[in-house]
């Protein structure tokens, strides 16, 4: 039986992602920028799924009569390791109504638990390791600050290729 590579994710509004985009066309850097439709929060990290329909009845069913949550941006920064980074990413704030609902949602699906805190933050670039001492000199940790209602929250099938990972939300559901 074949295995659909799944996650969940906090959608984002085309407000931030314009914001986003600007951003990056304003800053020429030797990264592989992701594609604005893959701009994302991961709530659980990709997982191994053999039964998608289940998976997508338990999300719904999880989620039923979830709020919405306020999404806070901070700044954009190199990570996530400041000394040895692959990537730019915007930071944000880990709020508890944020928290709770990643916690909820490991209960319900088999997505690895990661050994580390809960850093929600938007990936804007990967870069190899290598490349580190070229964007040493362009300095990043720029505010950004933005402040946004999440609207809805997905279920997405990654597919990894070798030009970057192509996702596809296999599933939507609206926040109240």
């Amino acid at each position: 039986m074949n295995s659909t590579r799944l996650f969940v994710a906090l959608a984002l509004s085309k407000q931030l992602k314009d914001k986003i985009i600007a951003w990056e066309h304003g800053n020429n850097l030797p990264v592989r920028w992701i594609i604005p439709e893959n701009l994302h929060i991961t709530l659980l990290p990709p997982w191994e799924e053999n039964d998608v329909e289940k998976a997508k009845q338990l999300f719904k069913d999880s989620l039923k009569n979830t709020k919405s949550v306020i999404l806070q941006c901070q700044d954009i920064a190199y990570g996530p390791e400041p000394s040895s980074p692959r990537l730019i990413w915007i930071n944000c704030e880990s709020s508890s109504a944020l928290r709770i609902l990643k916690s909820r949602l490991e209960d319900i699906f088999p997505s690895p638990r990661e050994n580390r805190p809960f850093v929600p933050h938007i990936t804007l670039a990967r870069f190899p390791r290598r490349k580190w001492k070229k964007l040493q000199a362009h300095e990043l940790n720029v505010a950004f600050p933005w402040e946004e209602k999440i609207q809805a929250i997905q279920l997405i099938e990654s597919k990894l290729l070798p030009e970057g990972a192509k996702y596809q939300v296999i599933d939507n559901v609206d926040l109240d």
